[in-house]
């Protein structure tokens, strides 16, 4: 893990609303969601990802996540998706390498 600095993105995907006690069953099946249906996203963008997790929010064991892709624009949201603008600042990142499964 690194932190890094980044100008605004924004970004779109599934947005996994859920308390610490459901989010390790809603987080892989919005992934799940969001590989099904990558294709659909039409303003991909290049450098960061195709991938990106953005934990949007947290208010005590409530939170908010985003399984996503980096978009150079919100235009066309694919039905059940969401898209967020990720301001500036600095973040930290971890890139994932090797296989999705054990």
């Amino acid at each position: 893990m690194e932190i890094v600095s980044r100008g605004e993105f924004m970004a779109v995907g599934m947005l996994i609303d859920a308390d610490w006690s459901h989010l390790f069953r809603q987080m892989p099946a919005a992934w799940e969601h969001l590989y099904a249906r990558f294709a659909e996203i039409e303003e991909k963008a290049e450098g960061i990802g195709p991938f990106i997790d953005i934990s949007i929010a947290r208010d005590g064991d409530h939170y908010r996540e985003l399984a996503g892709v980096v978009v150079t624009a919100c235009e066309k949201v694919p039905d059940g998706m969401v898209c967020v603008t990720v301001p500036g600042n600095r973040y930290l990142a971890h890139k994932h390498e090797g296989p999705l499964q054990d």
